[in-house]
């Protein structure tokens, strides 16, 4: 169930706990819920006794005394399921005196009638009076989320959890529904609201460089073609910008050779490139289109196939994707690409013998390929096979001394062993390797190993600051600062790193979890803002557990 400590590198700052199914004590003795018994009722007061004329003329002892037996004939109407003289007697006990108990169970009323608003006005008016009143907080939320309104739900249900110091399953099992809700309904909002855009630098070197139809030995080819009309020639100068690894600038000129004739071969090659594009902004489905148009005019077309197995792997249909790579097989069994990336969707489909069987095959047909034996690496690492998977490395490390790409990826495998001091000697050496600054990911682990082992907070976020230096728009280097900030308590700027995080992010299972992680710190700012003297009784007790 939903509590802010951060737990793995992964889940951040939401921690899942299960609690006893007991009641909370806050406040009940002050605030009984509506008794289902019946209630003895003073013979001498008839209800007309209850509605004055003058209500006015009473003293406030008198308007007490009459306001808690109109509350009482409720409560009786309330037993028997007569709802409308309930809410008509809480009604006239409000209107004798104000107290936070006839709001609530007036509210009841209008809870089990299914008013959501008038639910919401009673509790509201309940908490004015009350702010730690746990019913009123409850029925609220519950009015709240029975009306779709997920970021007021979410704070009533925590702030419920919190007073009830986390012991109550229910309101923990509703903290955790409505947070899903609300990360679905803003994700299906930003999906179909946001304009595309191309992920960070990073992420985009690291797919098309992971086809061999975008190795400059490849783009050689193509540039070397003479162009035969005047999209052909354009599409040269996207091809020169590709071999370049100006990714931006060659998907921002594709438009423009798509706009002019283009020869057939040429076509295909554009049309791949758009579907290639689509992808990489978050629109498989558009994505599938341009290469299923490219595989009706050129069947055999193995690149074409690949990036549909990924487009169904994206979408979810893993099946589909391994039928498209095997498809692809068929058709060129040579293409080292489709054993690597089908090795991928195994790897996250945890196939892992048959992953490892796939990176084999593709660096047998591609031992030039750093990234084979990177993964492969991996592969056997999480298979348990940890000193082939070391063995590995140290090869991949002999077999290409000068990439920093091995020293980083080891040094995850080395921090995940608790190896510090050799993980950081690994990350370190691939800083001094990547002379062009290029990659963010070296310097996002050394923010790990100085939050999570040394405590060295004020390193973590310096680490995390040059991390965006180097690529502004790093969905890790934003995660990880924001975990950096939670873990000082700045919610503030913990959910603008968030923020920055769903605006970048485009996989639509990422989306969903950090919108999650923002709305989950958030909800704490403000259950810390609300009731500071509660979250630092509950953060005690969990410190001290």
């Amino acid at each position: 169930m939903l509590l802010f400590i951060r737990i793995s590198a992964d889940i951040f700052f939401i921690l899942w706990v299960d609690g006893p199914s007991t009641s909370a004590s806050t406040t009940e003795s002050a605030s009984p819920s509506i008794s289902t018994s019946q209630e003895s009722l003073s013979n001498e007061t008839d209800e007309s006794a209850l509605f004055p004329e003058d209500i006015t003329a009473l003293n406030e002892t008198e308007r007490k005394l009459l306001a808690n037996r109109a509350k009482q004939h409720g409560n009786t109407y309330y037993a028997r399921g007569d709802l409308k003289d309930a809410i008509r007697l809480y009604t006239q006990a409000i209107a004798l005196h104000a107290d936070p108990m006839f709001y609530s169970n007036r509210a009841a009323c209008y809870l089990r009638t299914k008013q959501w608003l008038e639910v919401i006005a009673d509790t509201s008016a309940a908490l004015e009076l009350a702010p730690r009143y746990v019913k009123a907080i409850s029925r609220r939320a519950q009015a709240f989320e029975a009306m779709g309104m997920w970021n007021e739900a979410l704070k009533d249900w925590t702030s419920l959890a919190v007073l009830e110091g986390f012991k109550v399953q229910s309101t923990l099992e509703a903290s955790d529904r409505v947070i899903h809700q609300l990360a679905e309904a803003r994700a299906t909002e930003l999906t179909q609201s946001r304009a595309k855009k191309l992920p960070s630098g990073a992420f985009v070197t690291a797919y098309m460089q992971a086809f061999h139809a975008h190795s400059p030995e490849a783009l050689a080819i193509h540039l070397s073609l003479v162009p035969k009309t005047e999209g052909d020639a354009v599409l040269r100068r996207v091809l020169q910008l590709l071999k370049d690894t100006k990714w931006l600038e060659a998907f921002g000129l594709l438009d423009e050779a798509l706009a002019k004739p283009l020869s057939p071969t040429q076509n295909n090659v554009a049309m791949i490139l758009q579907g290639t594009r689509e992808f990489l902004m978050g629109d498989p489905r558009a994505a599938i289109s341009f290469f299923t148009k490219v595989l009706a005019k050129d069947k055999s077309n193995t690149e074409a196939m690949i990036k549909l197995g990924s487009c169904y792997m994206e979408l979810g249909d893993s099946e589909e994707a391994i039928n498209r790579f095997n498809m692809a097989e068929a058709a060129n069994k040579h293409n080292p690409d489709i054993y690597y990336h089908r090795a991928q969707v195994r790897f996250l489909l945890e196939d892992l013998d048959k992953a490892l069987t796939d990176y084999q095959r593709a660096i047998e047909l591609n031992p030039d390929f750093l990234f084979s034996y990177i993964q492969m690496a991996v592969t056997l690492y999480k298979s348990k096979k940890h000193d082939e998977a070391e063995a590995l490395f140290k090869k991949t490390l002999d077999q290409f001394p000068d990439r920093f790409e091995t020293w980083n990826y080891y040094g995850e495998i080395l921090m995940d062993q608790q190896r510090l001091d050799e993980a950081e000697a690994a990350f370190k050496r691939s800083l001094e390797l990547d002379t062009e600054k290029r990659s963010p990911l070296a310097l996002i682990n050394q923010a790990i190993l100085a939050s999570q082992v040394r405590k060295d907070l004020a390193a973590a976020e310096a680490l995390c600051q040059e991390a965006l230096q180097r690529d502004a728009e790093c969905e890790v280097a934003y995660n990880q600062l924001a975990q950096v900030y939670l873990q000082q308590q700045r919610f503030p700027e913990a959910i603008r790193c968030y923020d920055q995080v769903i605006d970048i992010v485009r996989n639509p299972v990422e989306l969903l979890g950090m919108i999650s992680c923002r709305e989950a710190a958030a909800v704490q700012y403000y259950v810390m803002e609300k009731f500071p003297e509660d979250m630092r009784k509950l953060q005690a007790s969990i410190g001290g557990a």
